[in-house]
C-alpha cells in the first residue's frame, strides 16, 4: 500500500474525531456540574468510535485484517517494557500539570468516565496510528515509517496546542519504534490505555479551564 493511501485512511479517522468533536461540543458544554468534562469525555470517546469505524470500513475494503494492524500475540517483553516506559514518562510529565494531578487519583463518575474513554483511545488511536500506519509503511524503512506514524499522531491533537502536538509526536516515536520492531500493536494499546486512564480527566479540565 503506498504511503498516500495510508496517510489518507489516517486521515479519514482523524477528520471525523476533530471534526465531530468540535461541532458538537457546543451541545455539551453546559451540561454536568464540572463545566460539561462528562459530556465532552463521552463526545470524544464516540467520535474516536465513530471515527474508527469509518476508517475500518475503508481499510476492509482493501482487504486489511486485524492481524495485519498488529493484534497478534506480542513476541517481546522487551518491546512491550519500552511501551510501557515511555507511556509512563509521558504521564510522569503530564502529572506536573496541577489539574492532571489532583484528578489523577480521584475516583468518582468523572473518573469512571475518563477509564471508559481510556480504552477506546487507547485501542482506536493506536490501531491506526500505529498499527496501521507502521505496519503498512514498513517498505520505506524504519525511520520514515515512524516519523510519519508519530507526525500523524502529533497532528491528531492539534486542539491541545503546541506543546501537545510536540509532546504526542515524541511519544509517538518511541511506541511507534515498538510497533515496527516487534510488529504487534497490543503494547502500545495496553500502554496508551493505561496512560490515559491515570491522566485524564485531568487534561480535559485543563482543555476546557485553562
Amino acid at each position: 500500500m503506498r504511503a498516500a493511501q495510508v496517510t489518507k485512511y489516517a486521515f479519514v479517522y482523524i477528520a471525523v474525531v476533530l471534526g465531530s468533536t468540535f461541532l458538537l461540543y457546543p451541545l455539551t458544554s453546559g451540561l454536568g456540574p464540572l463545566g460539561g468534562a462528562e459530556g465532552f469525555i463521552v463526545l470524544v470517546a464516540v467520535s474516536e468510535l465513530a471515527g474508527f469505524a469509518a476508517f475500518l470500513y475503508l481499510v476492509r475494503r482493501s482487504g486489511v485484517t486485524f492481524r495485519d494492524m498488529g493484534f497478534r500475540r506480542p513476541g517481546s517483553a522487551r518491546l512491550f517494557a519500552l511501551a510501557l516506559s515511555a507511556a509512563a514518562m509521558y504521564s510522569a510529565l503530564e502529572l506536573q500539570i496541577p489539574s492532571v494531578g489532583r484528578y489523577a487519583f480521584q475516583l468518582d463518575a468523572l473518573k469512571g468516565i475518563a477509564l471508559a474513554a481510556a480504552a477506546v483511545a487507547g485501542l482506536t488511536e493506536e490501531a491506526v496510528f500505529r498499527g496501521f500506519v507502521v505496519n503498512f509503511t514498513r517498505e520505506y524503512g524504519g525511520l520514515r515509517s515512524v516519523l510519519l506514524s508519530a507526525a500523524l499522531f502529533g497532528v491528531a491533537h492539534l486542539s491541545w496546542g503546541p506543546g501537545g502536538v510536540l509532546g504526542t509526536f515524541v511519544l509517538g516515536l518511541a511506541l511507534g519504534y515498538v510497533v515496527y520492531a516487534g510488529g504487534s500493536v497490543v503494547p502500545c494499546v495496553v500502554s496508551h490505555a493505561l496512560m490515559d486512564a491515570l491522566i485524564e480527566p485531568g487534561l480535559v479540565m485543563t482543555f476546557l479551564h485553562p
